[in-house]
């Protein structure tokens, strides 16, 4: 996990890592002395990374801590809609399981996203509230399923109900073929697969787009 240190357990002043490596932007790192004598009081005692992000956020725009925000529900409404958020990185990640996802690509969009400074901050707000960081493509990628429109969702669930129903898998996808003349179809499947970060490579891919589409 980043910002692990070798002062877990103890009672340890941290602060906001100020440097450059993107991947410790918005975490607390140990500060140098045990007390701080550099960050004129804006250092955080707690006992390890996690909990001086927690402690530091505990009275932030989510009005919980970052450590019990899955399960607070006397929140705001601006908290509620956090968690709501959190509920869906969680069912994305389960997905990511179960389904037919391109963990890599999505996980690549999430990297080349965080150049954009509003997903930058809506990924180190989770990251706040959440209480622990994005570290592996898995993680990742369940961020963009979760923030992304509902189309993306409708085609997993789309593309999960191919094996469990009876569909023309086959009638489907030599629709979405012919309708790939349609100008307006294609550019929506060209969307599609800039929003997904892959291709739509198999019939029964195809046919999830159509019924997530309605046009089965």
């Amino acid at each position: 996990m980043v910002g692990k240190n070798n002062h877990n357990g103890e009672n340890w002043p941290y602060h906001l890592y100020e440097g450059s490596k993107p991947e410790l932007q918005g975490s607390y790192v140990p500060c140098a002395t045990n007390p701080c004598s550099e960050h004129g009081g804006s250092e955080v005692y707690a006992t390890s990374p996690d909990a001086a992000c927690a402690k530091a956020h505990k009275n932030d725009s989510f009005g919980m801590s970052a450590t019990n925000a899955s399960t607070d529900n006397s929140s705001t409404d601006n908290g509620n809609d956090k968690i709501t958020f959190l509920d869906k990185f969680k069912n994305a990640y389960s997905r990511t399981y179960d389904t037919d996802i391109n963990v890599q690509g999505l996980a690549q969009k999430f990297d080349k996203s965080l150049d954009d400074p509003s997903f930058k901050k809506s990924v180190d707000d989770f990251v706040r509230q959440r209480g622990d960081y994005i570290t592996s493509d898995r993680e990742a990628a369940a961020f963009m399923l979760a923030s992304g429109d509902e189309f993306l969702n409708k085609f997993y669930d789309a593309y999960s109900s191919t094996y469990n129903t009876d569909i023309d898998i086959q009638g489907l996808a030599q629709k979405f073929d012919k309708s790939l003349d349609d100008p307006s179809f294609k550019k929506s499947v060209d969307d599609f697969v800039m929003q997904r970060g892959d291709y739509i490579s198999s019939d029964r891919e195809a046919a999830a787009f159509m019924l997530a589409s309605g046009l089965d």
